[in-house]
């Protein structure tokens, strides 16, 4: 009856720490949901091309806005960079001007030759990310 009782135990522990693990899952996941809805919004706020696009940009630069060591410590969602490093921004308001002000300067003059080309097309002329094939690749697949 003892050895009953014991696995009765822990097997009510065991139920107790994975219920505490959905949960928590849970709580992780409805918080990433909510900062990227949020981001999307401020995407529309602020009249950014391609929102969607822009947004799984966003994601793959910074790691579902998540990551540790990348240009999100600097406010900086879309991994802009200079010779020396990413671009650092005060908050994400102003990068989220910054990508306005890039995509005028770049993305609408291209746009205006290339009306039929996808947003993906404008990326991978402005050569975005180092190894665009694979950029593209994860962009598009969320």
């Amino acid at each position: 009856m003892k050895n009953k009782s014991a696995r009765l135990s822990t097997s009510y522990s065991l139920c107790i720490v994975l219920l505490f693990c959905v949960h928590t899952t849970s709580n992780a996941q409805q918080k990433r949901v909510e900062k990227i809805q949020a981001l999307y919004d401020s995407l529309k706020i602020y009249h950014i091309e391609n929102p969607q696009t822009v947004l799984a940009t966003a994601i793959v630069e910074t790691g579902w806005m998540e990551c540790k060591d990348c240009s999100l410590q600097m406010n900086n969602l879309f991994g802009f960079r200079l010779t020396n490093g990413y671009v650092q921004f005060s908050n994400i308001s102003e990068c989220l001007v910054y990508m306005k002000k890039w995509q005028t300067a770049f993305y609408s003059p291209w746009k205006a030759k290339h009306p039929k080309s996808s947003y993906y097309e404008f990326l991978n002329y402005v050569k975005y990310a180092a190894n665009m094939p694979d950029y593209i690749k994860n962009v598009k697949s969320l």
